[in-house]
């Protein structure tokens, strides 16, 4: 049976107590309540049912990740971690398993042009998806980078932007292998997908940690919000 919520806890907009007539309807559809309260399914068909719809801003980036889960729930046994980690693993050949990951970066909402040069985005762009495929204890191989971005960006400015992906991909061991391009209009984005491997039996997954594992760090934690707070008091 579906775990329970209460109002207020996991979805604030809804009411104290459905009605008797919502009530009565979900219990014929197969939903189940306790003093009245609804299960998290019932939303879906709460919103359906009376022409609400929700907003993504409403259930939350992890939220709308369980929401999507459940339209790719079919089994593969190619697939030994699918969505919910850092990466997704795949199996390989031999004693190798495969790593597959991806991450955006949109202008004005993961960077402002004016505070970072190309050159530096095209670091930051690969190395968030290497962070992740080091995360889970693999070596990366080869990356495929996708640009929308408008007709009048300056070809300089795609010549540093490429020189920096080199140059992090180059010291990470891995290969840029190609793309896709497209136009967009007022603003630039870049995803990457990296592909990487690691040993079979030593992928090291979110589900892994334990109560009193040490927890280990690099650098200072707090020095990039402190570095952006200081950038963009200079700017203004």
């Amino acid at each position: 049976m579906s775990s329970l919520i209460k109002p207020g806890e996991l979805f604030p907009f809804c009411c104290k107590r459905p009605s008797l007539l919502f009530t009565k309807l979900h219990k014929r559809m197969g939903y189940f309540f306790d003093d009245g309260f609804a299960c998290p399914e019932s939303f879906a068909v709460y919103h359906k049912s009376w022409g609400i719809r929700m907003k993504v801003s409403e259930i939350g980036e992890f939220g709308l990740i369980e929401r999507l889960r459940q339209h790719l729930q079919e089994p593969d046994p190619r697939v030994v971690v699918g969505m919910g980690d850092d990466v997704a693993v795949l199996e390989g050949p031999g004693e190798m398993l495969l790593l597959a990951t991806c991450d955006i970066q949109v202008e004005g909402v993961h960077f402002l042009p004016r505070l970072i040069t190309p050159y530096q985005l095209g670091r930051k762009a690969l190395a968030i998806n290497l962070s992740d495929i080091a995360a889970m204890g693999g070596i990366p191989d080869f990356a495929l980078i996708s640009l929308a971005f408008p007709s009048d960006t300056e070809v300089e400015f795609m010549d540093e932007l490429y020189r920096g992906l080199k140059d992090e991909a180059d010291e990470a061991g891995a290969k840029i292998v190609g793309g896709n391009m497209a136009r967009l209009p007022e603003r630039l984005a870049i995803d990457v997908f990296l592909l990487g491997r690691v040993e079979r039996g030593k992928a090291l997954l979110r589900s892994g940690a334990r109560p009193g594992d040490l927890i280990v760090v690099t650098g200072h934690l707090g020095d990039s919000a402190a570095g952006l707070s200081l950038l963009l008091k200079e700017v203004r």
